[in-house]
């Protein structure tokens, strides 16, 4: 961040059109939670955030090799413990974003979301903010830098109202309550992002 905020930050930040930042806290954390079109999501994501929340913003990824920048890395034979880290970061006053699908998808609806989410909404407690992306293409990150440059494409994001959730010891939770939270925060990131969630 103390690089990038001088060039490439304000750079993305120019380049997208952005509605609802007010909701996302500036005096305490958050998780948000969006859709995931493009690997250039996540760079566009930090621009609209990084003079909003005090502290770093850390990023769920699939990919190991994005954890030399800061993310938290889902370990494939412990995916679980991903969880325990982003708990970590929230306590110390971090926001951390969440792409519940669980991947990129450049489907024109939102795929059946991981219960991840859920997860964390229950045990922390803390606001999820729905973030809806649009605009953006390419799952590569060659792909996706020459789809965000070509400047006739619209690019927005849209942060929605806060969700809150009872907070719930994590041994308590159901599988079922998991999947009807997870659906909620899914339905909400389907309106900031005009993309309907499959069946």
């Amino acid at each position: 961040y103390g690089h990038l905020s001088h060039w490439l930050l304000p750079f993305l930040r120019a380049r997208v059109r952005t509605a609802g930042r007010e909701h996302v806290p500036s005096d305490q954390p958050c998780i948000l939670a969006a859709n995931h079109n493009a690997w250039v999501d996540t760079p566009l994501l930090a621009s609209a955030l990084y003079r909003r929340v005090p502290k770093k913003i850390f990023f769920i990824s699939r990919s190991r090799y994005y954890a030399a920048l800061g993310a938290i890395t889902i370990d494939p034979h412990h995916p679980s413990g991903v969880l325990s880290v982003a708990q970590e970061r929230l306590a110390a006053g971090h926001c951390v974003v969440v792409y519940p699908e669980g991947g990129s998808n450049p489907r024109p609806w939102l795929i059946r979301p991981k219960t991840g989410i859920a997860r964390l909404a229950h045990t922390t407690g803390l606001p999820i903010i729905p973030v809806g992306i649009r605009g953006t293409f390419g799952i590569t990150p060659p792909i996706s830098i020459v789809c965000f440059f070509v400047w006739f494409r619209r690019i927005s994001l849209t942060f929605g109202p806060p969700l809150t959730f009872e907070r719930i010891p994590a041994e308590q939770l159901t599988e079922q309550r998991l999947r009807t939270t997870a659906g909620r925060v899914m339905e909400a990131i389907s309106k900031v992002c005009n993309k309907r969630v499959a069946p």
